[in-house]
């Protein structure tokens, strides 16, 4: 506030362009959508075609045919559990026909449904470790996925917020993909002269970061520490 005048820190969400344009991937993806929901609804009593078509379906949209009319696919992720269960009703409904159709090899298809599960029992046990915490969830992203920018980004923040600030420091300087969108590196560099109390630091590096924010429309990450 100055001079009786808001000047906003920044602005706006996820970069999205909502604007509407009616190509061939806009096209193409309604042509498929209504070819799979009519189908859906005239073999509605169908579970196998059911269950298939909500694993196609929930998964279409990551195809990206779409385009730019729905261009913010960090959205779909929400829907994988359908497409999980659609998995898992197949998986159900071959292994009931083979207990009900064909009895010779209800041996071997138990055993290999016990396998299944005591694989996937394991796996679970040694996985779950990796969510002890933030930094250990954060962590297994990033080094899985060393080309995901999220993952070096959450990483980074998880580490300013447990006061590792040495790691978060280092990271951030060496990360390649800090480099695109330009306001990252900036903005974990004052977070962190934040933390270290080095305000006129942090205020000047924050306030160029917070410039860039608004003019490419991301969310407001810098504005937070330097409110």
């Amino acid at each position: 506030l100055h001079d009786d005048k808001v000047f906003l820190l920044s602005r706006g969400g996820y970069p999205f362009d909502d604007s509407a344009v009616f190509n061939k991937y806009f096209w193409t993806g309604i042509a498929v959508f209504a070819v799979l929901f009519g189908l859906i609804i005239r073999r509605r009593r169908d579970i196998v075609f059911f269950a298939s078509s909500g694993y196609i379906l929930f998964l279409f949209p990551s195809l990206q045919l779409f385009g730019r009319f729905i261009y913010n696919a960090s959205i779909y992720d929400r829907y994988l559990s359908i497409a999980l269960l659609s998995v898992c009703i197949l998986f159900e409904r071959g292994f009931a026909s083979i207990f009900l159709k064909a009895k010779q090899l209800r041996f071997y298809a138990a055993a290999f449904l016990i396998a299944v599960m005591t694989i996937f029992f394991v796996i679970t046990a040694l996985y779950v470790p990796t969510f002890h915490s933030d930094i250990d969830s954060t962590r297994n992203s990033y080094e899985k996925f060393p080309d995901w920018p999220s993952g070096a980004f959450n990483y980074v923040s998880s580490l300013i917020e447990a006061g590792r600030l040495e790691e978060a420091w280092d990271i951030t300087m060496r990360e390649k993909t800090f480099a695109s969108p330009s306001w990252v590196r900036s903005y974990f560099k004052g977070w962190i002269y934040f933390q270290q109390g080095k305000l006129e630091q942090a205020i000047q590096t924050l306030s160029y970061s917070s410039v860039f924010t608004v003019n490419e429309g991301y969310f407001p990450f810098p504005s937070i520490p330097l409110g």
